[in-house]
């Protein structure tokens, strides 16, 4: 991986990074109808309860979801006895195309700008990985079924011969979740393949030196979600730090923690094999890490995809004239960057040359982020308990 580009130097960069990490925050299906639900052009639930086949993380689990006048709220329980259930809807798959169109177009445009960090050779590559788990039917997860197994079949064998080096083998084994991080931010898999693998594999060097089960005790359970919940909402308080590459790649990262905060409370859930309080609390924090993903993440992508940063700002303003409470308030579920929020009291909206020069002038006093060096170091995915472990199994 290289650290981060300067993505605001060319406006079809930035949106080419954004709609890469709209269609894979998730997966690609579930980019496409968010860019529609973002639009106004669908919605998937009506007023009062939903039930909602989630299949994330692996797991087909059902959720309900109120949806009041002022919006929705999800919840653990099932509705009061009697009350109207909705079945979640799903677009005309003829509709599903604009995300995706937009990825391709921004990539052509990319491609002939000739950049020396964002090739033509990078480009294909992203835009094969993406068109590989694209889908349009929601019930079928074949290919990212296809994806988990092929990489749990090679990550047995790769940690055991990692533990067979020994010292620094040790810290090898320790970073191979790195490497599914990478791919994640590389555009290789999607959040939900690379959520479910990284839990997985984190329960997997938990029973070192055996490398074989995929699920853990409750201390280490626990330990995990509240490591990669913690880590996901450290990355969004501390991504007002960096410039819009960086803003965007941090944010993408901790909707990675997060979602794998969920995976790992879901399989425990799942397998029942907890006891009941144990099993209460770490469903309860997989239903915050679910939160947290849903406001904070899942969003962030959508408009920097869909419009450039004039039709980006036009679309706050209008957003944050309407309603109650301040500006930044009510656009506070797109999670825009600093720089954007800036201009939202503006009285005109200014031209593309203007808003771009008042973002860039924000970027001038911001830091540039290095991701390989985060990943590996204040962000790493495996908590302190299981590298503890780790060691301990060595030693033993």
């Amino acid at each position: 991986m290289k650290p981060e580009m300067d993505e605001l130097k060319e406006v079809p960069v930035h949106r080419w990074f954004s709609s890469a990490r709209a269609l894979m925050v998730c997966e690609p299906y579930y980019g496409c109808v968010h860019a529609l639900v973002c639009l106004g052009r669908f919605t998937p639930y009506s007023l009062g309860w939903n039930r909602s086949q989630t299949g994330l993380a692996g797991q087909d689990a059902v959720k309900f979801i109120y949806v009041g006048p002022d919006g929705g709220q999800t919840v653990l329980n099932a509705p009061p006895v009697g009350a109207p259930i909705h079945r979640e809807r799903f677009p005309d798959p003829n509709d599903l195309d604009l995300l995706w169109q937009i990825h391709c177009d921004m990539g052509a445009k990319v491609a002939e700008l000739r950049l020396h960090d964002l090739d033509s050779q990078r480009i294909h590559e992203v835009r094969r990985s993406i068109d590989s788990f694209r889908k349009k039917n929601p019930a079928d997860h074949g290919a990212r079924d296809a994806a988990l197994r092929a990489r749990l079949l090679a990550a047995r064998p790769d940690l055991l011969r990692l533990w067979d080096r020994g010292f620094p083998g040790i810290e090898d084994v320790r970073n191979y979740p790195v490497v599914l991080v990478e791919d994640y931010l590389d555009f290789r898999v999607p959040g939900y393949v690379a959520a479910e693998l990284l839990g997985i594999v984190i329960a997997m060097i938990a029973d070192a030196p055996r490398f074989s089960h995929f699920l853990m005790d409750s201390e280490c359970t626990r330990a995990s979600i509240m490591h990669l919940a913690d880590l996901a909402y450290n990355l969004l308080q501390r991504r007002k730090r960096y410039n819009v590459g960086g803003y965007y790649t941090l944010t993408y990262l901790a909707g990675l923690y997060a979602s794998a905060a969920r995976s790992v409370a879901a399989r425990a859930r799942d397998a029942a094999e907890l006891e009941k309080n144990d099993l209460s609390q770490i469903v309860l924090m997989g239903n915050n890490a679910d939160e947290l993903f849903a406001h904070h993440v899942g969003p962030a992508f959508m408009l920097p995809s869909l419009f450039d940063p004039k039709g980006m700002l036009e679309f706050l303003q209008h957003w944050a004239a309407a309603g109650k409470g301040t500006p930044e308030e009510k656009v506070a579920h797109f999670s825009p960057p600093p720089a954007y929020l800036r201009l939202l009291d503006t009285a005109t909206t200014p031209d593309e040359p203007q808003v771009l020069e008042h973002i860039r002038e924000a970027e001038n006093t911001l830091d540039r982020l290095d991701v390989n060096v985060l990943i590996r170091q204040e962000a790493h995915p495996v908590p302190q308990t299981i590298a503890d472990r780790l060691m301990a199994a060595r030693r033993g």
